[in-house]
């Protein structure tokens, strides 16, 4: 997918699978990932490079965000009117941002705090002090219920209760210095950070209790850093070599690689099974994780790989490289595999998470669900089939209810 003139920061889904891609010289694209063309250019910054970007859909319309290196955000509304406004911090730019679910964005502007905002008013809704340097990365739940920031003052901080928009509680994870990268699972269960001394250690989010921690993984800095979706596995990046640790185990990590170059960034397939990583020469690679074996060598970038993401249903990785190229790697043309999804193995698993955020409490989130909870829109699949399954039968009682 051709259009950008310059280096991809970032890549997120867009409704209808469509995709929102934002580079380096401040343009916003949307691509259709069945096709190897521009659908719509959405704009571009008003000043500065596009650094980084999250999107949300409204009542069926699209919201684009991108971040701007002088600290200007650009609210793209995509309706056949369009529309444009630009939000700004306090002070300073940018550095950091992460989508709060459906409604809430968070943002570092390069200092010790985070902002959460409402990206549609330009509303600030609360600021996180907790950090007494540089907040340096950002991740969130897939909610916004729960959110890990990472900072240059030897810490993490977990921040919990952000998708209510009220005051929040947090706990700190301490490391010996500066936080490097930080990631969390989609249902918030568990998170992991790493430090400049190539440490990586994994939380238990609920217990607040350190689960397991790998000292000096690496003998270089940590450059990426991943948690698969349910937790079990963190996989870690220095230089050309990949490290994939399971979780509760004491056997040595699975190494992948060597690459041929540096490796920026790692994400895993939603299986668990397997891991795409992409390297400073544009290769893109799919391994299995568990005999170490290079599954698929994708070539076609000619510059770093910059951004990998993958659609709703796990059958199209999207890559986006320095040059400003985006690519859509299918292994089905099938237009049906979305259909599919929805009644599948990964709409039980988000099924799964939506309980347990109720904490099993199947009344509680049929009533929740139902007047609209905030984070989870209702045409999401595993919102849809829940309100179905939960539904309280003619002359029945709510789902959970005592007799």
């Amino acid at each position: 997918m051709h259009g950008h003139g310059a280096g991809v920061n970032g890549l997120s889904m867009l409704p209808g699978e469509r995709l929102l891609s934002g580079a380096e010289d401040g343009s916003l694209r949307i691509f259709d990932p069945y096709w190897d063309e521009t659908r719509q250019l959405v704009g571009v910054s008003a000043e500065s490079a596009v650094l980084l970007l999250a999107e949300t859909d409204v009542e069926g319309a699209t919201i684009a965000f991108s971040m701007s290196a002088n600290g200007a955000i650009v609210n793209e509304l995509v309706t056949e009117e369009g529309g444009r406004r630009v939000l700004r911090p306090r002070g300073g730019a940018w550095a950091a941002c992460e989508r709060l679910g459906d409604l809430f964005v968070a943002l570092a502007d390069g200092g010790s705090s985070v902002f959460v905002v409402r990206p549609e008013s330009g509303e600030l809704i609360t600021t996180l002090e907790g950090h007494d340097a540089k907040v340096v990365d950002l991740a969130s739940d897939e909610m916004g219920y729960r959110l890990i920031s990472g900072a240059s003052d030897s810490r993490a901080i977990v921040w919990e209760g952000l998708d209510l928009g009220e005051e929040v509680e947090s706990w700190d994870i301490s490391h010996d210095r500066a936080v490097v990268a930080v990631g969390i699972t989609p249902d918030g269960a568990r998170v992991v950070t790493a430090d400049k001394d190539k440490n990586v250690r994994v939380w238990d989010a609920d217990l607040r209790a350190e689960v397991q921690a790998w000292e000096a993984a690496h003998t270089w800095q940590i450059q990426a850093l991943a948690i698969s979706t349910d937790g079990a596995m963190v996989a870690s990046a220095s230089k050309e070599k990949v490290s994939v640790h399971v979780v509760g185990s004491q056997d040595p990590p699975t190494s992948l690689g060597p690459h041929q170059a540096d490796v920026g960034v790692v994400t895993f397939h939603p299986d668990g099974q397997r891991l795409f990583t992409g390297d400073t020469l544009g290769n893109v690679y799919l391994w299995d994780i568990e005999s170490g074996d290079l599954l698929l060598e994708l070539v076609g970038h000619d510059e770093a790989i910059t951004a990998l993401a993958m659609t709703a249903d796990a059958m199209t990785l999207l890559s986006g490289d320095a040059g400003g190229l985006v690519y859509a790697w299918r292994s089905d043309r099938d237009t049906s595999r979305h259909e599919r999804f929805q009644r599948g193995a990964r709409r039980v698993l988000r099924e799964e998470e939506i309980l347990r955020f109720f904490e099993g409490d199947e009344a509680m989130a049929w009533e929740r669900l139902s007047q609209g909870f905030r984070g989870l829109g209702k045409r999401d699949p595993a919102v849809v089939s829940l309100l179905e399954r939960l539904a309280p039968r003619d002359g029945a009682a709510s789902p959970g209810d005592g007799e």
